[in-house]
């Protein structure tokens, strides 16, 4: 197989870390891995380059200010112009509009949009770029691939499902012992059920709702714990929030954590309470540590976690639901362990970065083959 110049670019803000910014790690890190040579572009100092420790991914550091600032358009073009690069992967609109007209005197490269949400707008400038500057938009569900039916100027010719993939090899860790960790962490009872939330603190995952279905589940597992992993504007409302039903005792607002895999295998059980998800990769991660998953039937969720199967889909912003889906799991550990058990089975047959990987080489070579 032809080996391809990919350069990565996401001006994501200096200190957030999102599905996002996971998912080019992998991309880039495997791609290498495979024989692609690849580049990473992002802000200068931030927490999305940072990971990028060793010498086989080249890093383009920048000071990114506004999408049509003309040296950052001006270098970027010159660059991929000088290293021939095969594909540009935008992250953003406003990396598709840099990138994208910096791309315009490069003949041959071609501009991939990597799209977790429904981005574009309706604006003229949005059908713009969104018409001229970009080849191929990937999305990661046939639900997102839907939503972006509204924008007519968008062909559907364009739009690629690549399912999302994760590298199993993280997921074979020692339970017990990461658990044993996280408790002991954290100060946390060994006797205590700990359920845990690992997403950004943004209104889309819809903590809130968990945190109101809380008081419910108490009632049933007054030794339970709630464990939030994340950060994120949201998060004085959410403390807030919390402080107003009573739940000091309950609830461990645990920030950014850097080992989250680690942390996720101390969980009994995984909740994603969702009101806006185009995929949820963190379920499929929770499902390759074999834990039962509670979590919302909206955007791409159902086809990750199969209803009854692999775990329990509820309705949105319905918190009583959310609490009786939890309980029903925490009451019953044969069917816990069993969701558990059949959702790692699907990662591994529908889930994993080599068969997101070959995916995305075999489009490279299509959109190679109509240059």
């Amino acid at each position: 197989m032809r080996k391809y110049k990919v350069l990565f670019l996401n001006s994501i803000h200096e200190n957030v870390w999102g599905g996002g910014e996971n998912l080019i790690y992998n991309f880039a890190t495997h791609l290498v891995r495979r024989g692609h040579k690849i580049w990473v572009a992002g802000r200068k100092g931030s927490e999305f380059l940072s990971p990028f420790t060793g010498d086989d991914i080249n890093l383009i550091p920048l000071k990114i200010r506004g999408d049509f600032d003309p040296w950052n358009i001006f270098f970027l073009s010159r660059f991929m112009l000088k290293e021939k690069i095969d594909f540009l992967w935008v992250n953003f609109n406003k990396d598709l509009r840099m990138g994208g007209i910096a791309s315009l005197s490069v003949p041959g490269v071609k501009i991939i949009w990597g799209m977790g949400v429904c981005l574009p707008r309706t604006s003229l400038l949005h059908k713009i770029t969104g018409r001229y500057l970009v080849d191929k938009i990937v999305v990661p569900s046939q639900s997102l691939k839907d939503q972006l039916k509204r924008f007519p100027w968008i062909g559907q010719d364009r739009v690629e499902v690549i399912l999302n993939g994760i590298d199993l090899s993280c997921f074979d860790l020692d339970i017990k012992k990461a658990r044993d960790t996280l408790f002991q962490r954290y100060k946390i009872d060994a006797k205590q059920t700990l359920i845990g939330v690992p997403a950004r603190l943004v209104k889309a995952k819809g903590h809130q709702y968990l945190l109101r279905a809380l008081p419910e589940v108490i009632q049933f597992f007054p030794d339970i714990k709630l464990f939030i992993a994340g950060d994120g504007p949201e998060k004085s409302n959410l403390e807030e929030l919390s402080d107003q039903l009573k739940l000091g005792d309950y609830v461990i607002f645990a920030g950014y954590l850097k080992e989250i895999f680690e942390t996720m295998a101390g969980f009994d059980l995984l909740v994603l309470p969702s009101v806006i998800e185009p995929f949820g990769l963190v379920l499929a991660e929770g499902m390759a540590l074999q834990k039962p998953i509670v979590a919302t039937r909206v955007g791409g969720i159902p086809e990750v976690v199969e209803d009854k199967k692999t775990g329990i889909l509820v309705p949105p912003e319905n918190p009583h639901a959310l609490a009786q889906a939890i309980v029903k799991l925490l009451k019953d550990k044969s069917l816990a362990s069993q969701l558990g058990r059949i959702g790692r089975e699907r990662v591994e047959k529908h889930f994993t970065i080599d068969k997101m990987i070959e995916r995305i080489e075999e489009m490279f070579g299509e959109m190679s083959a109509n240059k």
